[in-house]
Parts: structure tokens; sequence; C-alpha cells
């Protein structure tokens, strides 16, 4: 028999001193269930908020507590981070996220520059359009092959960088993808989103 582990609850509050909560940058569980601001349970006010969403329709039901499905072409959480994340050194990004059978997605969790560009310096997500398929992104250099994890399941993918050794290892429900080529240096985090669904997405 499979248990299924639920999400803590709205208004939960994290143990601190918990050794996982070390150097937290964000974290979205996105255990809302209702309105336009996804909860940053860090501890460092970084709250999103949802861009061209409707609070009212987006939030859905999942068997793991709230999720929040996105409509894949516009739809954002703004989190309004612009902290460069090249200056503390190696970090790891990683988002739960179930794609839909049919979907042309540009990407689940991004590190962009300011607004109103949004231009894209590491992406986790699906690369369904123009025939690129690549799972991770980061200053052009690809990894993974989204096609490998099926649609309409939860995955867990993850990004851990490496400024020693300026290239990024990929990890897809909780197996090692590979690593990648060299590459250059990026700026500041801002926005997530563009998913299909997301039930928990961390950074």
């Amino acid at each position: 028999m499979t248990s299924i582990i639920q999400k803590p609850p709205r208004g939960s509050t994290p143990k601190r001193s918990h050794n996982l909560m070390r150097g937290l940058v964000g974290w979205w569980l996105m255990n809302d269930g209702a309105g336009s601001i996804v909860a940053d349970l860090s501890g460092n006010s970084n709250s999103g908020t949802m861009r061209n969403m409707n609070p009212a329709t987006v939030w859905v039901p999942n068997e793991r507590g709230p999720a929040i499905e996105l409509d894949g072409f516009n739809d954002y959480i703004d989190t309004n981070m612009t902290r460069d994340l090249s200056g503390i050194g190696d970090f790891t990004a990683s988002i739960w996220a179930l794609r839909k059978t049919g979907d042309k997605l540009y990407y689940a969790l991004s590190q962009s520059h300011t607004a109103p560009s949004y231009s894209s310096d590491w992406i986790i997500g699906f690369f369904l359009n123009s025939l690129d398929y690549s799972l991770f992104w980061m200053r052009s250099v690809k990894l993974g092959d989204i096609r490998d994890y099926a649609p309409d399941m939860w995955h867990q993918y993850t990004l851990t960088w490496s400024k020693a050794a300026g290239k990024y290892k990929g990890y897809a429900d909780g197996e090692y993808i590979g690593t990648s080529a060299t590459v250059s240096g990026y700026g500041g985090v801002n926005s997530f989103g563009n998913s299909s669904r997301s039930s928990s997405r961390s950074l």
C-alpha cells in the first residue's frame, strides 16, 4: 500500500532549526489554497504574486493538498526577488510539477533578470516549443529530455549549481541525469511560472 504525504495545512510554520532550513532562500509550498499571494515559508519574505491569473479559478485540488494550475501561456508567479544567486556560490533549485498531455510550455521554474524583460538565466521546465525538449537550461547550456518523463504525472526536477566547477547537475525524481558543460555567469531571481500545474516549488 502506498501512502501519500500531505502538505502541512495553511498557516503552518516550519521548524527554523531544522538542517534543511539552513541557507534556504525561498520555499513556496503552495498550500495557501486561495488568494493571489503564494507565501514564502523560508522566512525571507519572498512571497510570490500571481500575474495574469484569476485566483478564483487557478487553485485546484490535488492528492497532496492545494495546487495551482497555470495556462502554459502567460501565467506566472512573481517572487520579485532580485538577489543574485551567483553571489552566494553553490545553490540548489527544486520543483514538483505536472504537465498535461499536449501541453506546449516554456518553463516551470526560472531565475530571471528584473522586469519587464524577464530574460532567463536558468530554467527548469518543459521545452516543448520549436522542437526543443530540454529539461534543464542554463545560459544556453542544456541537459535532459522532458519526453523521458510521462505527462499527467507529478515529477520532481532538481538543479544543483557548482560555482567552482562552473557546471550544474540535473536530477529527476531523485535520480541523477547528468552534469552540464561549462556555463557562463548569470543574474538575479524574480519569477517562476508558465507551467501546466504545480503543487510545490522550492528554491
